[in-house]
């Protein structure tokens, strides 16, 4: 998709690229945790526009499909002008969001992009150390895209969320695992699930697929877009 351009402006910080100091957290007491750069960190905060990737479900006969999602084009009723030099006072979180039901079956499809994340530094053991520093992250979730499909009293559910930090949860059908998108680091916590078993999960193409008789459902995470500079 064609990504905007910003004009640069100038915003008053403490010095790290970020308006306030950034809270420290000990990452060693989670299974998996993926540092980035402090550059990677400010660019998802000030310039992150949209993600692109894949949310379908399909019986074989309809299909839904969700392929991208940006601050630009919520479809339902989020900002319609979300610069950069706005996202010091203001947060968001956009989505894109499709469902059919017919008789039994139901399809859905969804993908949520959470503009504005806070940065933290990252510390491999106690943080009172900064020998212990290895980066920075995201405090929370950047993103979430999930498929559903009910046939009957049968579910198959795919979802992918990203994180600088996660664990796991083998009795939800939930695993975690390192990956890279559009060359940042991230932790992707992926589930997936058949009903009571566990889906197929894909760490290298990031993506998970649950079939249920002859239905699927999709998640994908392929790439994210940033604004560039006038």
């Amino acid at each position: 998709m064609e990504v905007p351009t910003f004009s640069p402006f100038t915003t008053l910080g403490v010095g790290n690229g970020f308006r306030a100091c950034l809270d420290k957290v000990n990452v060693s007491v989670y299974e998996a945790y993926n540092p980035m750069t402090l550059e990677q960190a400010c660019n998802l905060y000030w310039l992150l526009w949209g993600i692109s990737g894949e949310a379908s479900a399909t019986d074989g006969v309809e299909t839904i499909e969700i392929n991208e999602v940006n601050i630009d084009n919520d479809k339902i009723g989020g900002p319609s002008d979300y610069e950069p030099k706005d996202r010091l006072c203001n947060g968001t979180v956009v989505t894109a969001r499709d469902t059919d039901t017919n008789g039994g079956l139901t399809l859905s499809a969804d993908i949520q992009l959470y503009a504005k994340r806070g940065a933290v530094r990252m510390y491999d053991g106690v943080t009172t150390d900064e020998a212990n520093f290895i980066g920075y992250g995201i405090a929370q979730r950047l993103a979430l895209v999930n498929a559903t499909v009910e046939d009957g009293g049968d579910v198959g559910y795919s979802e992918i969320q990203l994180y600088s930090y996660a664990d796991g949860d083998a009795g939800a059908f939930i695993e975690v695992g390192n990956v890279t998108i559009s060359g940042i680091p991230f932790v992707a916590s992926i589930e997936c699930r058949e009903d009571a078993t566990l889906g197929t999960i894909d760490f290298t193409t990031v993506t998970a697929t649950a079939t249920v008789g002859s239905s699927t459902a999709t998640a994908r995470i392929d790439s994210l877009d940033l604004y560039s500079v006038a």
